[in-house]
């Protein structure tokens, strides 16, 4: 095949700026950017940045996609004045076939999605290890089912589906990841497809809540699009350049959505639009900024855009610079700040082409369009400092925000309560602060300073018919915060209970509960945002409702009653004393029957507690007692891990389905590790630990599965097998004062030995690498 060379050049420069958010500290402020260092591209082991278009951050890490070397760059950014490559992935590296003009990255959960513009494809990879990342999958142009990747350019993900803009396919193809080693296509729309009519040259696109926002670089033009169907996306509203109003948009080549507002970076205008977008059949322009607009001088060829907070981060190519502005007001957005090559200490903005923020730092890949030289690229870090009148705020570089990753309700709203589920990219606290009007938020949860990256928390005591707006609180110390873009539900009218369903000898149920409400039940949801130091409103989105059950009978005028709360499992409880392999040869099956799509009961309710106890199989850890699509997925899952179903299977005989042999393994399993954490239900009372145990006796616990972070003042079952092998491998002595199921100094001296052995970070905290290492020991992977 013969690749086309796009009109873009070789070298590539990562630039990275420290900031923060400061709730409090007027618009009035001043930004100021000071370089803090430079990674010239081809110094030391950078080798494979050339042309560097696409930037993701997560964690600690920043993908950095290479458009000329072919590549997917990790590197490791937890020190901002000296990042280090963990590793290189490109086309033609071994089982990598698909990455010839790598142009966009997006990285979700365990997973790496690269799209390419060449290569016409799109490559999910395994990137749980970033020292080696593992291709799971490539789907590219006319590959079976796929049609429209013609020059694949950008890819965002959202739950279970990937979303690719393909520029000479003028389209956007959906599909189906829940399994990452076979994409499924889902549904495909472009331009001259029935009522899609400017999606020419697509360019980029954004998923927020139900609709997916698709630029267009040849049509000039965004088109916004609902995606609650998967297999049908239908179309709401199309704008372009010299429609009415919009007079700014030609080559639209990016675009970002915060709240009620849509962010389009258009390059031969050199320009950010700004416009409403809270009815999505009718988009309001609300502000057009361009090169040489008042204060405005470097937006020549902008072709980024991202935004945090108050503030829109805009890459100005032609102008070498980065732009920073204050969109506070979307009506009026006040330059705060300017970044260019030449300015200064700067030395390494050639081209800045993409655009990422995370916590106190954007991240700006750059390259030279006109030269393959090595060195000219390179990775920038600067340090921000925000100053307000006579105060003045240095953010240090070893202060990071957590990334509020994805936020959704529960499936439990009532009439007076609700549970609020998020994601953050690291360990954070969690609350909530919520109120009945739009950017106001008068009452508060109770602080959580447990430190996760899953966090669950219910609003009670609420009022009935009533519509709530709500951010959520993320960061690792008090003084210093990341808030979610604010999001909005409807409580449910009050409701008379009407009926009662009749139990049976064998236990199961005929009838249900129904309900009376003068109007029809309202619901929410909520979409990946990120951390804001203010908030604006959204509309309410329909719930994703897949685990809950439809009643067996309805009368007239009613709705069905919701299942019971869903809930967070709790981390077992520990048990009074260790089992012997006796003990444990005693536990009796829970599984007794077959269970599938429509099952209910505490046999469902235990599976999905028991898969909940392994966020790669049920990542939404719902405990609703009704088997609903997401516990479908979860059990495939479960069968292609333990190979009872291929793992590239789509509709082998049981998938989804606990029948026999999937039931057997269940219990064989559940028999194992219930005799190590007892399993209990979350309302049993915690059993005393033990004080001490002894060296002679520790071993490896066969089966147990680690789960979650484990640091200094975490308990658990889990933090009891830990113990277990750091006794049985000889890092842990036990003294006196030693108490097992705690993580202290000395469990924490052990985890940092384990680590040395294993060549793993000596850290001292049980994170994503040293958890896969442990349950490898354990035989649970």
């Amino acid at each position: 095949m013969t690749k086309r060379v796009v009109a873009f050049f070789v070298s590539v420069a990562l630039v990275v700026f420290g900031y923060g958010s400061f709730p409090g500290i007027a618009t009035a402020d001043s930004v100021t950017l000071t370089l803090k260092s430079e990674t010239a591209d081809g110094s030391g082991a950078f080798t494979r940045l050339s042309g560097a278009t696409g930037v993701f951050v997560s964690g600690n890490y920043a993908y950095v996609a290479s458009q000329y070397d072919n590549s997917l760059s990790i590197i490791d950014i937890s020190n901002p004045a000296s990042p280090v490559l963990k590793s290189q992935v490109y086309d033609g590296d071994g089982e990598f076939s698909k990455l010839a003009g790598a142009w966009s990255v997006y990285v979700s959960g365990s997973y790496a999605y690269v799209a390419s513009v060449l290569d016409s494809s799109l490559t999910i990879m395994d990137i749980s290890n970033p020292l080696d990342p593992v291709k799971k999958s490539e789907v590219y142009h006319v590959d079976g089912e796929f049609n429209r990747l013609q020059a694949a350019w950008s890819v965002y993900v959202s739950g279970n589906y990937a979303y690719v803009v393909s520029l000479d396919s003028n389209s956007l193809t959906v599909m189906d990841i829940s399994d990452p080693t076979n994409p499924i296509k889902k549904s495909e729309v472009y331009s001259g497809d029935g009522e899609f009519n400017r999606m020419g040259g697509a360019s980029s696109v954004y998923v927020s809540g139900n609709y997916a926002y698709v630029t267009a670089y040849h049509d000039n033009s965004l088109t916004i699009m609902d995606i609650s169907n998967p297999l049908d996306p239908v179309k709401k509203s199309e704008v372009y350049d010299g429609d009415g109003e919009f007079t700014k948009l030609e080559r639209a080549r990016s675009v970002y959505v915060s709240g009620n507002y849509a962010y389009v970076a258009s390059e031969l205008d050199n320009s950010l639009t700004i416009m409403d977008i809270s009815d999505p059949t009718n988009p309001v322009k609300k502000a057009e900024v361009y090169d040489s607009d008042g204060e405005f001088e470097r937006l020549r060829e902008a072709n980024g855009v991202f935004v945090s907070g108050n503030y829109a981060y805009v890459t100005g190519s032609f102008d070498k610079g980065v732009t920073v502005m204050d969109i506070s007001d979307p009506t009026n957005p006040v330059k705060k700040a300017e970044a260019y090559d030449g300015d200064g200490t700067f030395t390494k903005l050639y081209y800045p082409f993409g655009v990422f923020v995370s916590g106190n730092y954007v991240y700006v890949t750059s390259f030279d369009p006109e030269s393959t030289t090595s060195g000219i690229a390179s990775l920038t870090i600067m340090e921000a400092t925000v100053s307000a009148g006579n105060q003045t705020n240095t953010i240090t570089s070893n202060v990071r925000l957590p990334y509020v990753q994805t936020v959704y309700m529960g499936n439990d709203l009532t009439s007076t309560s609700v549970s609020v589920i998020w994601t953050t990219d690291i360990s954070s606290y969690s609350q909530i602060e919520y109120g009945t009007t739009s950017g106001a938020y008068p009452q508060k949860t109770v602080l959580n300073d447990v430190l996760d990256s899953f966090h669950t928390m219910t609003l009670s005591g609420l009022t009935p018919d009533t519509k709530y707006y709500f951010r959520v609180i993320a960061g690792q110390a008090l003084d210093q915060k990341a808030y979610s873009s604010e999001y909005s539900f409807t409580t449910k009218p009050a409701a008379i209970s009407v009926g009662a369903p009749l139990q049976t000898a064998d236990g199961s149920y005929i009838g249900s509960p129904a309900t009376i409400s003068t109007t029809s039940p309202q619901t929410a949801t909520s979409s990946p945002s990120t951390p804001q130091s203010s908030a604006t409103s959204t509309p309410d989105i329909p719930l994703e409702d897949n685990d809950t059950p439809l009643a067996t009978t309805t009368p007239p005028a009613e709705t069905p009653e919701k299942p019971a709360a869903p809930t967070i499992p709790d981390l077992p409880v520990v048990p009074a004393q260790l089992p012997t392999q006796a003990q444990a040869a005693v536990v009796s099956p829970v599984f007794n029957r077959d269970l599938e799509i429509g099952s209910s009961g505490d046999d469902t309710k235990a599976l999905q507690e028991f898969l909940a106890r392994d966020p790669l199989l049920y990542p939404e850890r719902l405990v609703t007692g009704f088997f609903g699509t997401l516990t479908q997925k979860a059990v495939e899952r479960f069968q292609k891990r333990h190979e009872i179903v291929p793992a590239t299977a789509t509709d082998a005989p049981g998938l989804g389905r606990v029948g026999p042999i999937t039931r057997a393994k269940l219990n064989e399993l559940l028999s194992v590790s219930d005799a190590m954490t007892s399993f209990p239900s979350s309302t049993s009372p915690a059993t005393e630990l033990p004080s001490s145990v002894s060296p002679a006796n520790a071993s490896i616990p066969t089966g147990f599965l680690f789960a979650r972070m484990l640091s200094v003042g975490s308990t658990g079952a889990d933090v009891v097998a830990l113990q277990q092998i750091l006794l049985a491998k000889g890092f842990l002595v036990l003294n006196a004062r030693t108490t097992l199921g705690y993580f202290g100094g000395l469990s924490r001296a052990a985890v940092i030995q384990l680590q040395k052995s294993l060549g793993l970070e000596p850290v001292g905290v049980v994170g994503p690498m040293t958890r896969k290492a442990l349950n490898q020991m354990t035989g649970a992977l």
